[in-house]
């Protein structure tokens, strides 16, 4: 399970995982679970498009949990062995979308959840890492425009 900031690369760098794996021998899938962005499903299907991965989402879907565990199930009776779920980007302060968060990882039961950030954000990462560390359990940080900021370091180190 993918979660993060908003507009931190998580769908774009949930497909480019799934890709990866898919090149060394995986069968992966996403499940885009985000449904308080707009467009997010029409991302998410067009990159694994691209790149012939499964994907499930929903134009119409408005729970976001009960999209995450169809998609996962679906995924786990075609025997892929990586299956990737998109969470609604999110800030500190929104409470409602932590607890969606956290309903997601509980009905679906992740073996990892990654943490992406973008390192534009610098040294306030450490308080965002924290903030999603008490809600659900991270287990891996994955750090997106590198190439762009001066401010990586400061994520790094955070």
């Amino acid at each position: 399970m993918f979660v993060g900031l908003q507009g931190a690369g998580k769908t774009t760098t949930c497909t480019k995982y799934a890709y990866y794996h898919q090149k060394k021998g995986y069968k992966p899938a996403l499940v885009c679970a985000d449904t308080f962005r707009a467009g997010a499903f029409d991302q998410l299907k067009q990159n694994a498009t691209k790149s012939k991965i499964p994907y499930y989402g929903s134009y119409t879907g408005s729970d976001p949990v009960k999209i995450a565990v169809e998609g996962v199930d679906r995924f786990k009776k075609e025997n892929c062995d990586l299956i990737i779920v998109d969470t609604s980007g999110r800030h500190k302060q929104q409470a409602s979308l932590f607890e969606e968060m956290r309903q997601i990882s509980e009905a679906t039961k992740p073996d990892l959840v990654i943490f992406v950030m973008d390192s534009s954000i610098g040294q306030t990462a450490f308080e965002q890492a924290r903030a999603f560390k008490q809600t659900v359990s991270v287990g891996a940080v994955i750090i997106t425009k590198m190439d762009g900021h001066a401010k990586g370091g400061g994520t790094l180190s955070a």
